[in-house]
């Protein structure tokens, strides 16, 4: 549907306008040259039946053609322009945005027709959607653990007894799982494990290894299930989401007297159970209540978390929610020159 100012009525009205301007500044040109001819050298006209123009009339058809053809150029020139710079615009911007900068955004004027509205409007949402996507990925990569080799597990079905191969970082563990998923006595399973191929933590989680074992028990033959990397970073486990707010004293000498430290995260025991929210005190030992200086006043917080997502051992364990508060501690000798300074926001 054609919206009021859009582009074909936007080409036909500069045409149009073109025309009629070239039209009427000829005419009028005509009859205002004509008009003072008369009132000041009649002479210089020819006979009034004469059809063939003299040199006067021949003179007046150029200039007025050529004064025309000016200002008629000058009124599409502008028309032009205001139609093709929004194009150009976004031609521009699609070339930063292939080029990798995807913050590149078009703007334009007022005056700029529909579908180039709509058109400017399309390019800055998409331009939009694939930097959320960007900043989204890079997140989502960092969150889950890459393992060198996706998680694969074979498993065989006999019966009532379950044999499983697979890259698992805890056999009993994982036998312990598939017993609860399968519903059988776990003296009838046996894990065997393989080479890892890099686990990091994540192979600790045996999810992969049920599936296998589900399926082979469902076509009641071997089964062996290898994930995909798209299916393991679809599936992945996270680190937990944490913020972070450390708060230093310090005395005249510059030497830290107090230390607040407040920290709210998920806990990996919501892993397990999800109605655990507070973490565990070996958890808040690794970053937060294990000070390493002799403080004189010390005082550490935690809240409640709610976990959303599959919070997984990744790495460093659960030391990465408190991470960046230990590397505050050690750098809170630079902070200098007042009495009280925030070390670590997050």
């Amino acid at each position: 549907m054609r919206q009021p100012g859009s582009l074909g009525r936007q080409l036909a009205f500069s045409m149009v306008t073109v025309t009629v301007s070239m039209v009427l500044l000829t005419l009028v040109g005509f009859y205002m040259t004509y008009w003072l001819v008369l009132k000041l050298a009649p002479s210089l006209l020819g006979p009034e039946d004469s059809l063939i123009p003299n040199g006067a009339d021949i003179a007046v058809i150029v200039v007025m053609s050529a004064l025309g053809l000016v200002i008629a150029s000058r009124v599409a020139f502008r028309m032009a322009v205001r139609i093709v710079e929004p194009v150009t615009a976004v031609a521009h911007a699609a070339r930063l945005v292939a080029g990798g900068d995807l913050s590149a955004r078009v703007t334009i004027g007022r005056t700029s027709s529909g579908e180039m509205t709509v058109l400017v409007d399309d390019f800055n949402a998409m331009a939009g959607r694939l930097e959320r996507m960007a900043s989204d990925a890079v997140a989502w990569n960092a969150q889950i653990a890459h393992e060198l080799e996706p998680p694969s597990a074979t498993a065989e079905w006999d019966g009532d007894r379950l044999e499983c191969w697979a890259c698992v970082q805890d056999p009993q563990g994982t036998r312990d799982t598939l017993a609860e998923a399968l519903g059988i006595d776990k003296a009838n399973i046996k894990v065997t494990p393989t080479w890892l191929g890099g686990a990091f933590g994540r192979k600790s989680k045996p999810d992969f290894v049920v599936e296998a074992a589900l399926i082979a028990r469902e076509i009641g033959k071997p089964v062996k299930v290898t994930w995909t990397r798209e299916d393991d970073i679809r599936h992945g486990y996270y680190h937990s989401v944490s913020a972070q707010y450390c708060e230093a004293g310090l005395d005249e000498k510059g030497k830290c007297t107090a230390w607040l430290h407040r920290t709210v995260f998920p806990p990996i025991s919501s892993t397990f159970d999800n109605s655990v929210t507070e973490p565990s005190d070996g958890e808040m030992s690794m970053g937060a209540t294990d000070m390493p200086f002799a403080m004189p006043n010390l005082q550490i917080e935690s809240g409640n978390a709610r976990s959303h997502l599959r919070i997984g051992w990744l790495r460093s364990v659960a030391n990465v929610t408190l991470l960046r508060c230990k590397a505050s501690r050690r750098s809170w000798r630079m902070q200098l020159g007042a009495t009280r300074r925030t070390i670590c926001s997050s």
